[in-house]
């Protein structure tokens, strides 16, 4: 090989310039909108649809709605933040939830507040601290079984 090819080999070529996005028209910046609009709306179909069905069971009639702080006056200075599913099916209603991540966050946040308010001292804490972690299994067992993993990618 003669030290010419060789040394055209080595030669380094510049950098291209940059490659700049293509600007979206208008018609097709409302199709993608409209695209993630219909995905959102399916997340949020799922998402009730699972929060009804923890609503029903009633082994978790305890997290359904916002403790009573009549009842439970210390309650507020204990947990700083206070979630149950009716709070849950609202955030869901309106449009707090574009991932099901967030959603697992706040049946995650049910249990830990149950956890925390009630130490296991007597029976009650700790039928109530069974049940929240029984919450968040069955709400994680029931997204995996049935939401599919490329609409989970979509939303993600």
């Amino acid at each position: 090989m003669s030290p010419f090819i060789v040394e055209k080999a080595m030669d380094v070529l510049p950098l291209a310039p940059p490659v700049h996005p293509r600007q979206l028209t208008e018609p097709e910046l409302c199709r993608l909108e409209e695209q993630k609009e219909d995905t959102l709306r399916e997340l949020r179909i799922f998402l009730r649809n699972v929060t009804g069905r923890l609503i029903m069971d009633k082994r978790f009639q305890t997290f359904t709605k916002p403790v009573d702080l009549q009842e439970v006056d210390d309650y507020c200075q204990v947990i700083k933040l206070p979630m149950d599913l009716s709070t849950v099916l609202r955030k869901i209603d309106m449009h707090k939830y574009s991932t099901v991540k967030e959603y697992l966050c706040d049946v995650v946040l049910i249990c830990s507040n149950a956890l925390e308010y009630n130490p296991g001292k007597d029976p009650i804490d700790r039928l109530i601290r069974h049940r929240a972690c029984a919450l968040k299994d069955t709400t994680h067992v029931i997204i995996k079984e049935e939401l599919d993993e490329e609409f989970e990618k979509i939303c993600d």
